[in-house]
């Protein structure tokens, strides 16, 4: 038979033995908890520390200098030109429209199309037509160089006694700089040669053209291209540029 004190001895057992368990299991879940947060702050000291480096670290999507600050030189354009040609030193003159278009094929590299119309009152009129590619390298924040290689075709509706049509090759070498956001300044070096039939002696000429830019796409040019060459002009254009 169970007495009374053998009941409470063992209740008191056994609440002793519940108590030391919840006790332990305490300890346990305070110490993992206390654990846990410590790897934490360790592994954020960790991040903290990294941090820097990856503010460091350059990022590969990063424009050229040359692009910064929005400026950048867009040889995907539309121009079109109003203005005189000369025929020679001391020729007559008339009165041209010219159309320039040029797509750019990639980061360097693009293919233009100009086509002149000439009206020579008395000697009848005159079409030009070019077409090459040209590549470009961004030289400094506000220089860019380029170069060119073109076939031109020289026709004339008039007196073929006096002027004959022509074909060409010709190439460019030549630069575009910015002093400021909404002035450029270009210039290039021209050499033009006869081709196939053509018999003409090899020609050195220049351009240049001053460009005021009302906005970031479009742009007022004054140019005088083809100096001491086959066609000197001096004409005045509208300039429209295209995103790539």
């Amino acid at each position: 038979m169970t007495t009374l004190p053998s009941l409470v001895s063992g209740a008191l057992a056994l609440t002793i033995g519940l108590t030391a368990g919840a006790l332990q299991a305490a300890e346990r879940q305070q110490y993992g908890v206390q654990a846990f947060d410590t790897g934490n702050l360790l592994m954020g000291q960790g991040n903290q520390r990294q941090a820097p480096n990856q503010r460091q670290q350059p990022n590969e999507r990063r424009a050229p200098q040359s692009r910064q600050g929005g400026l950048q030189f867009n040889y995907t354009h539309l121009t079109l030109w109003s203005g005189s040609e000369e025929l020679g030193e001391d020729g007559p003159e008339g009165d041209i429209l010219r159309l320039e278009g040029a797509l750019a094929t990639g980061d360097a590299g693009y293919v233009f199309l100009n086509w002149q119309e000439a009206d020579h009152e008395e000697l009848g009129e005159r079409s030009t037509r070019e077409l090459g590619f040209g590549f470009q390298e961004h030289y400094a924040d506000r220089t860019s160089f380029f170069i060119t290689v073109s076939y031109m075709q020289d026709r004339w509706d008039g007196d073929e006694d006096t002027w004959q049509d022509g074909n060409m090759l010709r190439g460019r070498y030549g630069l575009r700089a910015r002093p400021t956001d909404r002035i450029e300044l270009d210039g290039a070096i021209v050499y033009t040669r006869g081709t196939g039939s053509t018999d003409m002696d090899s020609l050195w000429s220049m351009d240049l053209g001053l460009s005021l830019y009302f906005t970031e796409s479009i742009a007022l040019r004054i140019g005088a291209q083809d100096l001491d060459g086959l066609q000197p002009t001096q004409s005045l254009g509208l300039r429209v540029e295209f995103s790539p």
